[in-house]
């Protein structure tokens, strides 16, 4: 970060401190949620959980699809300057969820599918509205899963978790999980 710029400029001390602010703030929120994203899947579909315990090469591919399926950064809005029609300033939503939830792009996109092919998906953004954090919070996701398979294989819910779910925009059928309001795990029973 020491090297970028702007216009041609090296950024400021002050600008350096903002971003890296954003990429904290953002990269926490990120992931809490796919971690905890990961542990739900985990803990309610055993099957996927011990796949991935005697295959630990397939962590990657389901940290991708977990980020494919909780689209972490939803949108993004950006200002139009000069729209069409010119009729002054206009917000423009990059929908990266509806995206990544489009039946046309994913077969059954409203379910978790950890042995998906990888494909390439928008939950970090997408060329100039990318995450530069993305590669981070995949590594987190990564160190996250394979500390817990090890020592705790046997992975229950401890009571029914509260989840929020939010509509995908244009498709009436289809939900994201928006947020993990209460999710307690325990160890299963020897």
């Amino acid at each position: 970060m020491c090297r970028l710029t702007i216009d041609g400029r090296p950024i400021t001390r002050e600008e350096m401190v903002g971003v890296g602010s954003v990429l904290l703030a953002g990269g926490r929120d990120t992931v809490i949620t796919l971690v905890t994203g990961l542990a739900w899947h985990l803990v309610t579909e055993p099957a996927d959980r011990l796949h991935l315990t005697s295959h630990p090469e397939a962590i990657d591919g389901a940290v991708a699809e977990m980020a494919r399926y909780l689209s972490p950064l939803p949108s993004i809005e950006r200002l139009d300057t000069q729209p069409e029609g010119g009729q002054g300033d206009q917000t423009v939503v990059l929908d990266f969820a509806s995206a990544n939830h489009d039946p046309a792009a994913w077969q059954s996109p409203e379910r978790v599918d950890i042995h998906r092919s990888r494909a390439p998906h928008l939950a970090f953004g997408h060329g100039r509205h990318a995450c530069l954090g993305k590669s981070m919070a995949e590594h987190e996701a990564h160190a996250f899963v394979t500390a817990l398979l090890g020592p705790w294989p046997d992975w229950e819910l401890d009571g029914a978790p509260d989840l929020q779910w939010a509509p995908v925009t244009g498709q009436p059928d289809a939900a994201v999980l928006r947020e993990f309001l209460r999710l307690a795990v325990a160890a299963g029973q020897p």
